[in-house]
């Protein structure tokens, strides 16, 4: 069954509390009302992305593209849901990640023993670079989960994120699967989402270090806590692990 969006409308607090009532500000209000709302909209198109998927079961390309491509909306939606509940300033990445890896593993079909493990710290970031980040864990989990659990549902795959030296963030997202080709590790294949992860990272001013060495792979970003630096270059190992 698939559950459309939540239209539970916000509402404010109860009016008989007037010293909460006194401390809101009308703007803030205003705002957290958008977020609720273009939280509600963009669940509203992932749910129709999937069920436009689910009417193209016969074409696997178009299927899976419609698919990953409402994950990532919902990696979206979710922010939202952040800033709606926790109004202004800094969200904290890693509640984020554990929530959206829990949904991931869900929408990829794990089952709860074989579920996405996430290793986070406490890390507050600003809500643009929690949605890039989102958005390239969305894409690297689902890559994994695809090439690195068997289809009788043995490995697994594992998500860290920790503050690096001199104001960096390390993000890992490895799995125990048979590894990486070396046309991958070139940069000369790989399909839209790989894509979508190297122009996040430069965006974001960060690294990409890819290990494909058997068993499994890790591909870890290491990006700069403030937004503006980092050098952007790529690297890919095939021996010394990134992890």
């Amino acid at each position: 069954m698939i559950q459309l969006a939540n239209t539970q409308e916000w509402t404010a607090p109860p009016r008989d509390d007037a010293q909460y009532v006194a401390r809101l500000d009308p703007a803030e209000l205003l705002v957290n009302e958008a977020h609720h709302r273009i939280k509600n909209s963009l669940q509203l198109v992932a749910a129709m992305l999937h069920l436009q998927a689910r009417r193209h079961l016969d074409v696997p390309v178009l299927h899976d593209g419609l698919i990953q491509a409402s994950r990532r909306v919902r990696a979206v939606a979710q922010v939202h849901e952040r800033l709606h509940r926790h109004a202004g300033g800094e969200l904290e990445a890693g509640a984020y990640l554990r929530d959206l890896c829990a949904n991931l593993s869900r929408s990829l079909g794990l089952p709860t023993s074989r579920a996405v493990v996430v290793e986070a710290s406490h890390v507050p970031l600003q809500p643009d670079r929690i949605l890039g980040l989102g958005l390239i864990v969305t894409e690297l989990v689902t890559n994994a989960v695809k090439h690195g659990i068997t289809p009788y549902g043995t490995g697994e795959v594992r998500v860290v994120l920790a503050p690096g030296p001199d104001n960096t963030l390390r993000l890992l997202v490895a799995d125990t699967g048979p590894g990486l080709p070396d046309s991958v590790l070139r940069g000369t294949a790989g399909g839209l989402g790989i894509h979508l992860v190297h122009h996040l990272i430069r965006s974001l001013g960060g690294r990409l270090e890819i290990d494909g060495t058997p068993p499994g792979a890790r591909f870890t970003v290491r990006l700069a806590l403030e937004s503006g630096t980092g050098d952007g270059r790529d690297t890919a190992r095939s021996g010394e692990p990134c992890a």
